[in-house]
């Protein structure tokens, strides 16, 4: 691209070197790739010399664009869910939750995201014990129990609950779904 080129040159130019550029290249069949590009101007026995690196980065861009993607997915499908959602850490921190669960339990993001789920005392126990244990790594783990719940208006309700481990930035997390099955028949 000579975009890419002349931005290239300008760089070399300014600053004698040329850091992680990444532009778009041919190959001689045609085929277009990504490249990193590393540059610098230097002498060699009084001899001007270009010292370049190109490394080949395009499966590293569609990873991360796949990526991207899922993350997308997911996000979309999170909210989207008719069921209360929450990511929490395996000791019960709370890291994200839907909309859905918001209204469920009557809190706003803020009160909710870096506080305990015992913290918030979201669970109608009557000795105060609660089963938080982790799913099993990569496995579902205690699906559709019904659990006992406290909305912060202090309404109890009766939801049907699911737990998967689930790994973000390479740290395991719960996932847990809540279905308000109140009323219902289970």
């Amino acid at each position: 691209d000579p975009a890419d080129r002349e931005r290239g040159l300008a760089l070399l130019e300014a600053h004698g070197a040329v850091r992680n550029l990444e532009v778009e290249i041919r190959r001689k069949a045609g085929e277009k790739r990504w490249a990193q590009l590393w540059a610098e101007q230097l002498e060699v026995e009084a001899v001007p010399c270009l010292l370049t690196i190109i490394r080949d980065v395009t499966e590293s861009r569609r990873v991360h664009a796949e990526l991207r993607r899922s993350e997308e997915r997911f996000s979309k499908a999170f909210q989207a869910s008719p069921a209360a959602l929450s990511i929490t850490t395996p000791d019960g921190r709370i890291v994200d939750v839907n909309d859905r669960f918001l209204a469920l339990f009557g809190f706003d993001r803020p009160a909710v995201v870096g506080r305990t789920v015992l913290d918030l005392g979201l669970f109608d126990t009557a000795d105060g014990r609660v089963d938080l244990a982790p799913a099993l790594p990569g496995e579902a783990a205690n699906l559709e129990q019904v659990r006992a719940f406290l909305a912060k208006s202090g309404q109890a309700f009766q939801a049907l609950t699911s737990r998967v481990e689930i790994e973000i930035a390479g740290t395991p997390h719960v996932l847990t779904f809540i279905l308000n099955i109140t009323g219902k028949e289970a």
